[in-house]
């Protein structure tokens, strides 16, 4: 390989410069502390993992308490929720969001199915998915009325029923006109 003979210009290499090396800013302070203020807050909330509470009894350590935050986001609490229509018909979501309830594909792969999907053809699976569609939504009213979510099935279950049946219909292209 052949080397440049460009003359390179002459650069300090020994050290790399570290943070402290280099000049605070003298801009705008005033801006400079409201902007660290707003980005404090906005983290404080992003990252609000609860409230730790110590008791101090003559010098050692007493209880520690430590309460969680429901809440994994803001989500619960924009103004869109406060339409009565809108809490309605997407209250699952908020719930399945802030970790409250389980999402619908987890409660899809309890139900189990008795078809080899791989095998099977695309109108036995659409059987199959008529005849486990109601215990699917029994399944998850329960759920929705307190119920646990049962373990997920070995083997072949409603989810992959549908993930299956998703692959074929992409492969003869049923949403093309």
């Amino acid at each position: 390989m052949r080397k440049s003979t460009k003359p390179r210009p002459e650069t300090d290499r020994s050290t790399p410069k570290k943070r402290r090396d280099i000049p605070k800013a003298t801009g705008n302070k005033r801006l400079a502390q409201q902007i660290r203020k707003i980005l404090g807050k906005h983290y404080a909330n992003k990252y609000r993992a609860g409230e730790i509470r110590l008791s101090v009894f003559d010098g050692r350590l007493g209880e520690i308490e430590i309460t969680k935050k429901q809440t994994m986001s803001d989500l619960a609490d924009l103004r869109i929720w406060e339409d009565p229509a809108i809490c309605g018909a997407l209250s699952w979501y908020l719930d399945v969001a802030e970790n409250r309830r389980p999402a619908k594909f987890r409660i899809a792969a309890t139900v189990a199915t008795q078809l080899d999907i791989a095998v099977s053809s695309e109108d036995a699976l659409w059987a199959e998915l008529d005849r486990l569609t109601p215990i699917f939504l029994a399944r998850w009213q329960a759920i929705r009325a307190g119920a646990p979510l049962p373990q997920a099935v070995e083997g072949p279950s409603l989810l992959e029923l549908c993930r299956e049946l998703t692959y074929r219909m992409l492969a003869h292209c049923n949403f093309c006109p």
